[in-house]
């Protein structure tokens, strides 16, 4: 599959700039992806690291951003899904056996997001400066390897934006900001899949616009997280 690398919708890129002992700290998670690094436009397609509930406890491993379903072929074959509806997600014939079995966390500091301005797109980074790192929401399969594929395919949950967000798009990942979060995610509640969890993030975020570098996947630099003179939404999220 080939993926187009130029502006992309909720949620088609993220931040990551945290190290990789710092990642595996903060989730409580025995580190399996050694490559990890400080990433700065993660985009669709590439391998990410995602947080699952492993035999001895959690792990921190790579997948392929862009879930593969169970019916497809292997990764770089056939449609990949890099977004899953929380509205859906339960009902969605591609998602809801993952949603039920295979959750996981997408450690993250940031996400971008493009705001339609007079025809033209402005990038936004949006972070959440009261906890540093999160964890997107995601759902995972396993599928069969391909070149460098990890084995394992994901897609992130996406949400109505709430607050001010809804300024710059209508909809925003489904963030995930504490430990009891976490563990609610990866475990379930009420012996099910965590239905609690599906709804937009209740805490605070800020947004910024940022340089239009960040529009090709090519760009992964500390550049691109320097905000630029230009709008600004500081008053939070708060729903």
């Amino acid at each position: 599959m080939h993926w187009h690398q130029g502006v992309v919708g909720v949620c088609g890129r993220f931040t990551l700039t945290a190290g990789p002992g710092e990642v595996a700290r903060h989730f409580q998670a025995v580190l399996r992806f050694p490559g990890a690094a400080a990433r700065y436009n993660i985009a669709p397609g590439q391998d990410i690291g995602v947080v699952v509930r492993g035999a001895g406890g959690r792990e921190l491993i790579p997948m392929h951003w862009g879930l593969v379903p169970f019916w497809s072929g292997k990764a770089g074959t056939g449609r990949q899904l890099i977004n899953a509806r929380a509205e859906t997600v339960a009902q969605k014939h591609a998602f809801r056996d993952a949603f039920s079995r295979r959750r996981c966390l997408v450690p993250a500091d940031g996400y971008y997001e493009w705001q339609n301005s007079n025809g033209r797109k402005v990038p936004f980074r949006i972070v959440c400066p009261d906890i540093g790192l999160f964890a997107l929401a995601g759902i995972w399969n396993p599928c069969p390897s391909s070149g460098g594929s990890s084995g394992f395919s994901c897609a992130i949950l996406t949400t109505p934006a709430s607050g001010r967000l809804q300024e710059i798009h209508d909809r925003m990942p489904l963030l995930l900001a504490s430990e009891g979060e976490y563990a609610r995610w990866l475990l379930g509640e009420d012996g099910g899949p965590p239905v609690g969890l599906l709804q937009m993030y209740q805490g605070e975020c800020m947004a910024y616009a940022v340089s239009t570098a960040v529009n090709s996947a090519r760009h992964d630099s500390p550049e691109l997280i320097v905000p630029l003179d230009g709008p600004r939404f500081e008053e939070g999220s708060r729903a």
